[in-house]
């Protein structure tokens, strides 16, 4: 049995399904991260509720507190007391049973009829059996489902949920300190560049002269869409090139007015294998920064030499290149700031470069070559 918590005296919710295309959540663990793809389609009310829990950060610091090998992860219970008492009383309504529960899919545990509320479960093999029991999967690991082989599962069902719900996380790390857990849970984009579109060549105009790139969605079709979509939008009009290190490269990618594209850019889901992108990072090569597994966002680096270091990471993946005229330019770029504190410059936009910085250099305007300025979103 897919034990959750006992039902309450509140009647399910209705919920109004608002998706209708799959979206994706990456969950980033003490062990690694994975990504789960939501199916509104499967299990609309789930998928709505699930959407509603990842958006209240519900799953942060929350332990994967049942682990049963061979059969599934379960986890949902907030590591705030305070937060599962808030959320235990919205009960949903059940969905039917479409789809089946297989090996990666993700489905809520509940205590009977009308008592879904927060605590899921990834299913570790094909768990058949459970689709005659109304258990109705909404969404499916996607991406490392390695990471949650790699959990710990030494307690198994240890753990007892009434004291989880009572205490939250101050039980289980005294009582089982070992338990994997959630350290963030957040959307993530996984869209990529529209099939037989033809590529794009994006020019910046900037205080050293212009910048031509030529943007090759063949090599990562995520990243290419992100940055023909940053590009339409003028999110790098008046940007500085903040970071500057000669023989390595050269890094834009905070807006000139930070609170006006607060939240609008969610993390890229990591570029899956592409016998087309380049393996080496050449001169001129341009890819997007990041922190770690699909953390990929507006920040976006051109390499000024061959690098065997740059690469190595799967968030950096290259996405397009500066024509070798343009590069003169690029290494005219101002190297004198050194590697910049970000902080100051999210927070104080342009007038704080200005001010501080006099001499970065500045990306004025950037266009897709053949749109006029401010055309759709691919």
């Amino acid at each position: 049995q897919v034990e959750g918590v006992p039902r309450g005296a509140m009647p399910p919710r209705k919920l109004i399904p608002i998706d209708d295309e799959p979206w994706s959540v990456v969950f980033r663990t003490d062990v690694g991260s994975f990504v789960l793809q939501v199916h509104p389609s499967w299990s609309p009310l789930g998928a709505n509720h699930f959407k509603e829990l990842i958006k209240a950060d519900y799953y942060k610091e929350a332990r994967f507190f049942r682990m049963v090998k061979d059969f599934v992860v379960q986890f949902g219970i907030s590591a705030d007391p305070k937060e599962s008492a808030k959320w235990n009383s919205r009960h949903i309504e059940d969905d039917p049973v479409t789809e089946k529960n297989l090996v990666g899919r993700v489905t809520y545990a509940m205590a009977g009829p009308g008592t879904r509320t927060t605590q899921v479960f990834i299913n570790l093999k094909d768990n058949t059996f459970l689709d005659g029991m109304g258990f109705s999967p909404f969404g499916e690991i996607t991406r490392g489902m390695d990471t949650v082989h790699k959990m710990y599962y030494g307690y198994a069902e240890q753990p007892d949920q009434g004291q989880i719900q009572l205490q939250g996380n101050m039980y289980l790390k005294s009582k089982f300190p070992q338990l994997s857990y959630t350290k963030q849970a957040e959307v993530i984009d996984t869209r990529t560049f529209p099939a037989g579109e033809a590529s794009k060549v994006v020019r910046c105009t900037t205080t050293q002269g212009d910048v031509v790139m030529d943007i090759h969605p063949e090599w990562a079709p995520v990243g290419a869409r992100r940055f023909v979509e940053l590009v339409r939008a003028g999110f790098f009009d008046g940007a500085p090139v903040f970071r500057v290190l000669p023989g390595f490269l050269a890094q834009w990618g905070i807006p000139a007015e930070g609170k006006k594209w607060k939240g609008r850019w969610t993390p890229l889901i990591d570029e899956g294998p592409s016998a087309e992108r380049p393996t080496q990072f050449t001169k001129g090569t341009l890819s997007f920064a990041g922190a770690g597994e699909h953390t990929r966002g507006t920040h976006v680096f051109v390499a000024l030499a061959p690098s065997t270091t740059l690469g190595s990471q799967p968030w950096e993946a290259p996405f397009g290149a500066v024509r070798e005229d343009s590069m003169t330019v690029v290494e005219a770029f101002s190297s004198k700031y050194g590697d910049v504190g970000q902080g100051p410059l999210v927070g104080g936009g342009a007038a704080y470069v200005a001010e501080h910085y006099p001499g970065m250099a500045i990306m004025q305007t950037c266009v897709v070559e053949g749109e006029a300025p401010g055309a759709a979103a691919a």
